[in-house]
Parts: structure tokens; C-alpha cells; sequence
């Protein structure tokens, strides 16, 4: 497997033989650029798997790198213009799916809402952009920050248009929506989706660490989103 970084854009992962089946596109959570342990340690596993991975980060986070300073992320629509270009910019024949950790999640699930996301954000989809795309695929989903269950609706409305499926795979115990917070009857009739598959993560947190007694490690976890994903993927190829 090559790993190739071209700048602090993008960094692509990718089989020596060129024996890839398929390309994930993937952006990163608001935190956390593309060099995090936790989005490495994913593509490479996922393209260990002969799929080809894309990670990129956008405009705030080159800049963050960079300058070693803080900054917060892009409005919303700017990201989503990004994410666009960058799935334009793949230059394959093979099927693309696009996929995020937590921000980078929720913002490619809104690329593949069929109506766009209304007058607050001025945004419709580039179709274009969404007869390239197969699936979307979101780790750790922000459903709610923590102490704001309100945002939820906000954050999920969008589900009802997707055009293309969604796979989130979700920590048991993530503070963003975990096991016990998504099994009300609320949210359920809103995740009861055909177009969405919600696969729970062992004990895992926003970032799939699990606790120390449940037997698991962040390594198994990252290895079972994998496995998901593949399977995921497979099933739409």
C-alpha cells in the first residue's frame, strides 16, 4: 500500500498493484485535520482492503497546520462547496463514495440530500457532483453536541432526501448520540430510514475509543469500522 501526500491538501492511500475496487473520498472532523492518528490509521486499514482513499483537508485546517494556530471551520457552505470540488477532481472510473469523521461526516451526507438544504445555506447539490457518488459513509455522526438535543432535527432533516445510501458508524457511547440517546422513539422513526444504516461501534466514544473493561481497543474499533464500511461498499459495487 502507497501512501502519497501531495501538500497539506489531500493525502491519497492506495494499492501498489493498482488492484482498487473503489474510491473513498474523505474529509475530516472540525478538530482534527487529515494527519490525525485516527484518520490514518482508518484509510490505511480501509485501503489495505483495495480501496482506493482520498483524504483531504479543507481550507481552515491547511491553514491550521500551517500556522500552528487554531482556527474555527469554514461556514457550512463553504465546506460543501470544497468537498464538491474535490469530488470533481477525482480522476477514476471506478465507483466513488464519499465519507467523513463527525463535521466531515455530516457534510457529505448534506452533498448527497437530492433538495439541498434551503434558504438558510443557498446550497443545491452539483448534479454533477452526485451522478459520481455510489454511497456516503459517516464516522462518529454529530447528531447533537453534547447537552443540546435540540440540534438534532437540524442536523438530520436532510435524511429524508438522501439520494444515495448513508452508513454511520456510531460509538455506543459517543456524546455527539450514543446507544441509549438514539434508541427513543424520536429518534428512531427519524433513523428508520431505508436509505440509512446505523452500525454501533463496542463501547466506543466520538472516536471509537472504548472503555478499558469492555475488552476492546481503538485498533479492534477502527478495525470494525472497516469491516463495515468494506461490506458497505461491497454490497453497492
Amino acid at each position: 500500500m502507497q501512501k502519497t501526500a501531495q501538500g497539506l491538501v489531500r493525502t491519497v492511500y492506495q494499492n501498489s498493484d493498482l488492484s482498487d475496487k473503489a474510491v473513498v473520498l474523505i474529509a475530516h472532523g472540525a478538530g482534527a485535520g487529515n494527519q490525525n492518528d485516527f484518520m490514518d490509521s482508518f484509510c490505511t486499514k480501509l485501503a489495505e482492503q483495495n480501496i482506493q482513499v482520498i483524504s483531504f483537508n479543507f481550507l481552515y485546517m491547511q491553514t491550521m497546520y500551517e500556522t500552528g494556530k487554531r482556527r474555527p471551520p469554514n461556514p457550512n457552505k463553504q465546506l460543501l462547496q470544497q468537498f464538491e470540488q474535490e469530488i470533481l477532481a477525482v480522476d477514476s472510473s471506478l465507483p466513488v463514495f464519499i465519507a467523513g469523521k463527525s463535521m466531515g461526516g455530516r457534510v457529505a451526507s448534506q452533498i448527497c440530500a437530492s433538495t439541498g438544504l434551503g434558504p438558510k445555506l443557498s446550497f443545491t447539490p452539483n448534479s454533477d457532483v452526485t451522478a459520481k457518488l455510489r454511497g456516503c459513509i459517516a464516522l462518529g455522526y454529530p447528531f447533537m453536541p453534547p447537552g443540546k438535543p435540540e440540534k438534532f432535527t437540524d442536523r438530520t432533516q436532510h435524511f429524508k432526501q438522501l439520494t444515495v445510501p448513508l452508513l454511520i458508524n456510531q460509538g455506543e457511547r459517543d456524546s455527539f448520540g450514543d446507544l441509549n440517546s438514539l434508541s427513543t422513539e424520536q429518534h428512531k422513526s427519524v433513523l428508520d430510514n431505508k436509505m440509512v444504516q446505523l452500525s454501533w461501534i463496542a463501547s466506543g466514544d466520538h472516536s471509537f475509543k472504548p472503555l478499558k473493561s469492555s475488552g476492546f481497543t481503538l485498533d479492534d474499533n477502527i478495525k470494525t469500522a472497516v469491516t463495515n464500511t468494506l461490506g458497505f461498499i461491497n454490497q453497492l459495487i
